[in-house]
């Protein structure tokens, strides 16, 4: 019986349609971002130091933060090209995306001595640079996209900022 159900869950799973990734795919991912890098800030700000709520609550943020890092990089991707419209939708989101991320990049900052004390500096070093790494993937894919000259240039603005951001957290995380 256990075979049958199996058998007939990838039957109906390969007949599914695709997810269709599309400019309102990837501006509904843009949105998920900004929302879970409040969350992650919050938490980060609220930390008590512990291990425990460091395992717990951060370190999940985390990981839904970096999944939907990855699904928004994965639907860009998908996508070939944008209207100056969804351009400039995606560009005003990713204008939220920034200071939000420098925010929580920031608290992440103040937070550093706390992280010493409970020993995971090198944790979250590494975290750091794969978001680093994850965001400046996304920037090169939505820069692709840019269709106009404005939306290019307040995108390099917003990501050069970022960028910033990052390696001072990176730098901070660096000397402990």
């Amino acid at each position: 019986m256990l075979v049958k159900s199996l058998v007939a869950l990838l039957a109906i799973s390969a007949s599914a349609s695709p997810i269709k990734r599309d400019a309102a795919t990837v501006l509904s991912d843009l949105e998920t971002i900004v929302s879970e890098v409040g969350t992650f800030q919050t938490d980060f700000d609220n930390w008590d130091g512990s291990v425990d709520s460091e395992v717990s609550v951060l370190f999940a943020d985390y990981l839904a933060l970096e999944n939907d890092l990855n699904t928004a990089i994965s639907d860009t991707e998908a996508v070939s090209s944008l209207t100056d419209s969804e351009t400039s939708s995606i560009t005003n989101e990713l204008e939220a995306l920034g200071p939000a991320l420098m925010v929580a990049l920031e608290v992440m900052m103040l937070k550093q001595p706390d992280v010493v004390a409970a020993g995971s500096e090198a944790l979250w070093l590494t975290i750091l640079e794969t978001l680093d790494g994850d965001f400046n993937t996304l920037a090169a894919d939505l820069g692709t996209l840019a269709t106009t000259t404005t939306a290019t240039e307040a995108q390099g603005v917003v990501f050069t900022d970022v960028d910033t951001a990052f390696a001072s957290a990176i730098a901070a995380y660096s000397e402990s």
